[in-house]
């Protein structure tokens, strides 16, 4: 670091070195007895060029490269600032390319990627339940509660689902809030404790409760702690607000990050309709579990598939023969829920996937037409990189001065 700054000091010991040991050898020459404007010029031309010498110093020195890229990148925005154009040109289209390519991996991160900021996500594991001819379908209530009382698999399970906008009053006017129901067990599920106050549990199912999240606090409550214990109406029921997710947190389901999540056995209450919680046929519910420590996803799934299959030849024994098939071809499948809940991202996945296909190409194209300009300078740049030769620049150097340039652009 001492070498890097400041430079004009180094400079200055290095000359006051060199003069050193130029003094010594005129004074041994005048020591044997030779006059000292001879004695000077002998010593002078023993000793060799001092500009090479103080080139073969600096190279000693082990940063010659990063001086010589400082020196390159202040060349090559001398360049770019002597041919505006150029350079508009150039910076325009990297820009598009790559401001693409960002906007899109952003969504595919957000959809496909991201793990959740919860307690082990690797553990999680969703029910989706498969039924022919459609790709997969929820969960009833009941059925949620036979898995979850039946299954020995699993530490933890919580049942969520989205309710989409509505309109809650805090006394004057209403507003819009994206909602959403969880059981009882959704946030100790995750291992997500509150930021601010509390979450609800088993004790507080049946409540008018709701937890906010952080960015919903911020906004509405300007991160405000009186926020909790406030009340608001919805469908002529009073909620009280009693905690705030922590920072960071989105959600179960990729891209949706709901203002309010509420009791599930609220959902009357909060839907503002007759709540379906005691229908079997009503599949409304994404299911998501937190494995036991030793239990793998396979052996999970063999005892979810028979509790699932025990549930359909009961249903089906209780319906008409032509529609026993259609219950029976059901199954039951576990998979990694670590990223959240995956329907969004199995629904989008080829989409997304192509749409980033095309945008990296468009990227290519940039990039292929931003090396035909540089193709086309360095054309007008013979003489330039001629003479550079001519001096003593090697290849290398040359290729690595370009690149400085290429790297200021980008």
């Amino acid at each position: 670091m001492k070498r890097l700054w400041p430079r004009r000091q180094l400079e200055h010991e290095l000359d006051k070195e060199l003069r050193f040991h130029l003094e010594r050898q005129v004074e041994d020459l005048i020591a044997k007895g030779i006059e000292p404007q001879q004695a000077r010029r002998q010593a002078k031309l023993t000793f060799g060029g001092e500009d090479q010498i103080k080139e073969a110093c600096r190279d000693e020195r082990g940063l010659r490269w990063m001086e010589d890229f400082v020196r390159d990148l202040v060349h090559g925005a001398r360049l770019l600032r002597r041919s505006p154009l150029f350079t508009v040109v150039a910076v325009a289209s990297l820009a598009l390319g790559i401001g693409a390519n960002t906007a899109i991996f952003s969504l595919i991160d957000s959809v496909m990627l991201r793990s959740m900021p919860v307690k082990e996500p690797d553990k999680l594991v969703e029910f989706i339940k498969r039924f022919p001819p459609y790709k997969r379908g929820s969960l009833s209530h009941p059925l949620f509660e036979q898995i979850r009382t039946e299954s020995h698999s699993f530490a933890a399970m919580f049942a969520h689902s989205s309710v989409n906008r509505t309109e809650i009053s805090f006394g004057s006017g209403e507003e819009p809030v994206e909602t959403a129901l969880a059981s009882a067990d959704y946030y100790s599920t995750l291992g997500m404790p509150a930021f601010l106050g509390r979450t609800f549990g088993a004790e507080e199912e049946r409540s008018a409760v709701a937890v906010i999240s952080y960015a919903y606090w911020q906004r509405r409550f300007a991160s405000d702690p009186r926020a909790i214990g406030k009340t608001f109406r919805l469908n002529e029921t009073v909620f009280t607000i009693i905690g705030v997710t922590p920072r960071g947190y989105f959600g179960p389901v990729p891209g949706r990050a709901p203002d309010m999540t509420f009791p599930m056995k609220m959902d009357a209450e909060v839907r503002g309709e007759k709540s379906v919680l005691t229908r079997p046929g009503y599949n409304w519910l994404s299911v998501m579990a937190r494995l036991k420590p030793g239990v793998s996803r396979e052996q999970a799934q063999e005892e979810v598939s028979g509790i699932f299959r025990r549930g359909l030849e009961q249903e089906a024994s209780q319906v008409e023969l032509r529609h026993k098939k259609s219950i029976l071809n059901q199954s039951m499948e576990l998979r990694p829920a670590g990223n959240g809940f995956v329907d969004l991202s199995e629904r989008f996945a080829e989409p997304l996937l192509a749409l980033m296909g095309v945008v990296a190409v468009v990227l290519l194209i940039a990039c292929s037409n931003l090396a035909n300009l540089l193709l086309a300078r360095a054309t007008a740049r013979r003489r330039e990189i001629s003479v550079r030769l001519a001096i003593g620049a090697g290849q290398m150097r040359i290729i690595r001065q370009l690149a400085a340039e290429s790297l200021l652009l980008a």
